[in-house]
Formats: structure tokens, C-alpha cells, sequence
């Protein structure tokens, strides 16, 4: 529906630069949200200050960062094998033996973290 009404308005104007078409699709944009609707009261830009500004949260802090975590079994020598690589893990308690020690990887692109679980 927006976008159908912008072509419309649009169709028979000509834009000489990406600039000047960006602040008519601003004005028509401002236009269309405080526009009222027809069957209840109200308009988008009300209803969005009214429900959905108040649920607005800030954006994180840190980026989103993929991982994989899986179970792996402290080996003889207390190394880990991740993706066919070995990888050195600490012993702290000699009293377990590793065999039964399980640690939990998190392998990104910039680091692997080994957990005790």
C-alpha cells in the first residue's frame, strides 16, 4: 500500500539526484504517517508514539557473534580436539581424571573457550 501510493505520487516527477529524491520520499513519508486512518481513530504516527515507542529498547552494545558450543572430553595428555586440531586445556584438579573431565567449547572466529562443566 506505501509503496504503491509513493509511485503514485511520484510517477510523473523527475529526480536529478539520489539526494532530492530522498527528501521527497521524506516529505511523502512524513505525510503518509500523519495521515488519519478511515475506520478507527488515529493515525500511524500516533499509534506508534502511543505502543511502540514505549517498548523501545537500546541496540546492544556488542555485535552479535556466531557460536558453536559443544561437549569435548579432556584427552590423556589435556589437550582437546576442535575441527581437527588439538588444543591445550588446563588440569586444575588432579584428583578427577581427565577422561571424566568434560569441557564445553565455544569456538568463534577469534577465539575458543574451553569451560569446565
Amino acid at each position: 500500500m506505501v509503496q504503491r501510493w509513493i509511485l503514485a505520487v511520484l510517477r510523473n516527477r523527475t529526480f536529478f539526484s539520489l539526494d532530492e529524491l530522498n527528501q521527497a520520499l521524506a516529505e511523502l513519508l512524513t505525510r503518509l504517517n500523519s495521515k488519519p486512518f478511515r475506520k478507527i481513530s488515529g493515525s500511524r504516527e500516533s499509534l506508534f508514539a502511543e505502543l511502540d515507542k514505549p517498548a523501545l529498547v537500546p541496540q546492544p552494545t556488542t555485535h552479535y557473534e556466531y557460536a558453536e558450543w559443544k561437549p569435548v572430553r579432556l584427552g590423556f595428555n589435556y589437550h582437546v580436539q576442535i575441527d581437527e586440531h588439538f588444543y591445550s586445556a588446563p588440569y586444575h584438579n588432579p584428583h578427577m581424571t581427565p577422561m571424566r573431565r568434560r569441557y564445553v567449547k565455544r569456538y568463534t572466529s577469534w577465539n575458543i573457550v574451553l569451560r569446565s562443566s
